[in-house]
């Protein structure tokens, strides 16, 4: 689907507030209320507004400890890999897994409440016979965080 100026528009506004009125998305666009409410409906339609959710505070909760952690698989076979991801998807520890280039084959971003239930994920899901190794970074301080995906200029920073 070929987004329009009106779309872009429309996409940097829900991404920073998905709860925002037909009224208020047309004082962003510059399109009327129902227009700016079919747009947004025909992008979640085709998939580009994939889903709209509450990001909570990991803190708040008592998700004190993020730590991302890159692991390198034992072999490199489909099975093994496919069988790593259906687990990492299960898991709720894992906020986000990407299988990537290079010398590790999967970096993962884990919230825990503190270092006991970090041993506890590791013990359950690293220490399988196709983990090779992997190695933990804890994270010291979030210094950017964002949920949102450039779409103004086709994805291009603004000048």
């Amino acid at each position: 689907m070929e987004l329009d100026d009106f779309d872009r528009r429309l996409l940097d506004a829900l991404q920073q507030d998905s709860r925002r009125t037909g009224e208020q998305l047309a004082a962003l666009v510059g399109l009327s209320p129902a227009a700016c409410l079919r747009r947004a409906q025909r992008l979640r339609e085709t998939g580009i507004i994939e889903r709209e959710i509450a990001i909570v505070a990991p803190q708040a909760v008592g998700r004190r400890l993020s730590m991302v952690v890159q692991v390198t698989l034992e072999r490199e076979q489909p099975a093994t890999s496919d069988e790593f991801k259906r687990q990492m998807r299960r898991a709720p520890e894992v906020m986000q897994c990407y299988n990537v280039t290079g010398v590790t084959d999967f970096v993962l971003i884990v919230s825990v409440a503190d270092m006991e239930e970090y041993e506890e994920f590791t013990k359950r899901l690293f220490f399988e016979k196709y983990v090779r190794r992997f190695e933990t970074m804890v994270v010291i301080e979030r210094v950017k965080f964002e949920t949102t995906v450039s779409v103004a200029d086709n994805g291009r920073p603004r000048k």
